[in-house]
């Protein structure tokens, strides 16, 4: 994996909370183990809660970002939306984008 990833920059988007802690770690800790540091963007700009099944586990620093009130965003090849009612719109932005070979 290490060969394939030199040289990428690497983001695990995650929620601000509710976030089962193994769900976050094991694959932050394949990544960074393949290419070196990892960045956690997260809807709000405070830190990330973490839980161990019903517990509070964790906390861990929020990479930042902004928030937008779109029904979707191009960012390179990062195309969120807002949620469920945006979907056709997201579909539609993301099947033109990809297939443009924009990626």
């Amino acid at each position: 994996m290490a060969d394939r990833l030199a040289g990428c920059g690497i983001a695990l988007l995650t929620a601000n909370q509710g976030v089962a802690e193994v769900e976050l770690t094991e694959p932050r800790r394949a990544v960074e183990d393949a290419v070196g540091a990892v960045e956690l963007p997260a809807p709000a700009t405070s830190d990330i809660q973490t839980f161990n099944h019903l517990g509070r586990s964790s906390v861990f620093r929020n990479a930042g970002g902004k928030r937008s009130d779109e029904e979707v965003v191009v960012d390179g090849n990062l195309i969120p939306s807002r949620n469920p009612d945006d979907l056709p719109a997201f579909c539609r932005t993301a099947g033109d984008h990809f297939a443009n070979g924009r990626a």
